[in-house]
């Protein structure tokens, strides 16, 4: 039987249970975001897909525009606003606008 191509790359990673030789367990453990899991803070924020007053829908928008959009979401660093967040308060405020021009009309229309 021919050699495994792949035999090498399980000769240098070693057992599953043991690091790589390579690198110390401790020096794994100080960089940023290698900490167990257990010592990892938790968030409480839920994610928009688990969060049941949230509904995922899909709009076709032309390329130009969402490249637009996506450039100037990324250029306002200090507002970290989401696309998401962005289109749902454009909505609201297009519903609301709405809103005051339909109780508006009926106002004439009844006066």
């Amino acid at each position: 039987m021919s050699k495994s191509k792949f035999a090498d790359i399980f000769k240098t990673r070693g057992t599953p249970n043991e690091p790589p030789a390579a690198e110390s367990p401790a020096s794994a453990r100080d960089e940023p975001g290698n900490a167990p899991l257990s010592e990892q803070p938790l968030t409480k924020r839920k994610a928009k897909y688990a969060n049941p007053d949230y509904l995922h829908t899909t709009v076709y928008i032309k390329r130009t525009v969402m490249n637009d959009l996506k450039k100037a979401l990324l250029d306002e660093p200090e507002d970290k606003q989401e696309f998401s967040e962005l289109v749902e308060v454009l909505a609201s405020k297009w519903i609301e606008d709405k809103k005051k021009a339909n109780a508006q009309a009926s106002k004439r229309l009844n006066a």
